[in-house]
């Protein structure tokens, strides 16, 4: 069928053109009982870096979402470029990709897009989880002091997701920003940073351990408590990835804890 499909990316018709980009996931990724993914020739990946230049904004989205379903590395190049594209629906899905197939942008130009497309600020931040750096922490600090009540919400809950999924994210280099949300007056910001502390790991969690449990509000300290019994217990509690609001916090231990592995903490 692929061979067949190929020219059908370019129909001038877009429904066409998507269908036969949807049709192409369904040959290349893995099927639902099986590990394995089928090699993909090169006119298959070079057809797919053809549509990201694509003038119909949905062909570009949605070569940008196979990318990442495909996590194919040899697209990182291309959907970076399309964190420049004028369209917001583009840009997400190819942050979406990258964070898929594990190619984050550099913080500057995350940075960028999170000043072209405020919508955008939690995928970013979740990207610049990975980077941990000194210029990744800055730009999420000034993501946070820019947004208002809500925008602050779903920045914290994007970190509390990246330190569950990235289980290398450094937690010290974004503790000044989670003590910055743990003592806002905002009730929530302070329940959101909880739950973003207690999924970091044990030796950076600990460090806020005095304070959460220490808050008037109860939900704060029972997020504490929670993180002080994980701690004890040599895990962490994890973050819920999902975004649907009815998600909730559960705690879990890593499933790679071991006596060798726990913490010292006192």
């Amino acid at each position: 069928a692929v061979p067949a499909l190929l020219p059908a990316l370019a129909d001038a018709n877009e429904t066409v053109a998507c269908t036969a980009l949807s049709a192409l996931e369904q040959i290349y990724s893995s099927g639902g009982y099986s590990p394995r993914r089928k090699s993909r020739p090169p006119e298959v990946e070079a057809a797919i870096t053809k549509c990201f230049s694509d003038p119909r904004w949905r062909v570009r989205a949605a070569a940008a979402e196979l990318a990442g379903k495909l996590t194919s590395q040899q697209q990182a190049a291309g959907l970076r470029k399309l964190l420049e594209d004028p369209d917001g629906f583009v840009v997400r899905n190819a942050l979406e990709a990258l964070k898929q197939i594990g190619a984050a942008p550099e913080p500057a130009q995350l940075a960028i897009v999170a000043n072209t497309h405020p919508g955008l600020r939690g995928q970013v931040l979740e990207l610049l989880a990975k980077w941990s750096s000194d210029d990744a922490v800055r730009a999420g600090a000034e993501m946070y002091n820019a947004g208002n009540t809500e925008g602050r919400l779903a920045l914290i809950g994007s970190l509390a997701r990246a330190a569950t999924e990235q289980r290398t994210m450094r937690g010290d280099a974004w503790m000044p920003l989670l003590k910055q949300a743990a003592s806002e007056s905002e009730p929530r910001l302070r329940q959101a940073a909880a739950e973003a502390i207690a999924a970091l790991p044990p030796e950076s969690a600990a460090l806020m351990a005095e304070t959460l449990l220490s808050d008037v509000d109860p939900q704060v300290r029972a997020r504490g408590a929670s993180s002080v019994m994980a701690i004890m217990s040599g895990g962490r509690i994890m973050a819920a990835t999902s975004t649907d609001p009815r998600a909730i916090m559960m705690a879990e231990f890593d499933e790679d804890s071991s006596d060798q592995k726990r913490a010292k903490t006192n």
